[in-house]
């Protein structure tokens, strides 16, 4: 998988048409409507989570690495799964082009069709993630809360106090 920028994070949307002139309107798939990457800071939430040195809430921060983990690899897969779409895209207009211009007649829209059936799929697919990935931020922010109440808990009843790094 190619590390690809992040430039395109975030892109409105993908909502621009990309229509095939080989193929009839009604052969077209869906386009993706939806952004592909949302901002957030869980990435910073994680890191401090993770980085936490009362142990306290140990129990929840055991899920924390792995969840990082499970959120980068989301995105990464989303981020190849946005350029190969748009692969698939300009493929697809690349050999309705070379069709067109062809003086003996080839017939590629079997091969079009098929791009845009593998592209469907890949929309689809994106969509998978972008749930997984979601379903992923409210997991770890659930664990935030849960981790953030016990504080609250143990600081009321005197078990934790709270001692900058500076103090011994």
């Amino acid at each position: 998988m190619k590390a690809a920028s992040r430039d395109y994070i975030h892109k409105p949307t993908y909502n621009h048409d990309h229509r095939s002139p080989c193929l009839p309107p009604d052969a077209q798939p869906q386009t993706d409507q939806r952004p592909p990457f949302p901002p957030s800071s869980l990435h910073l939430h994680l890191h401090h989570t993770a980085n936490n040195q009362n142990g306290t809430d140990a129990p929840l921060n055991l899920n924390v690495p792995r969840l990082a983990t499970e959120i980068s690899s989301a995105t990464d897969t989303r981020e190849s799964q946005v350029e190969l779409r748009e692969h698939i895209d300009n493929l697809a207009t690349e050999l309705c082009r070379i069709n067109e211009h062809q003086k003996v007649a080839l017939d590629l829209d079997p091969y079009v069709k098929k791009l845009l059936n593998a592209r469907r799929r890949v929309v689809l697919v994106n969509n998978i993630l972008q749930n997984a990935q979601e379903r992923l931020r409210r997991l770890n922010h659930n664990v935030a809360k849960e981790t953030a109440r016990r504080k609250t808990m143990l600081e009321a009843s005197g078990v934790f106090t709270t001692r900058s790094p500076s103090k011994p």
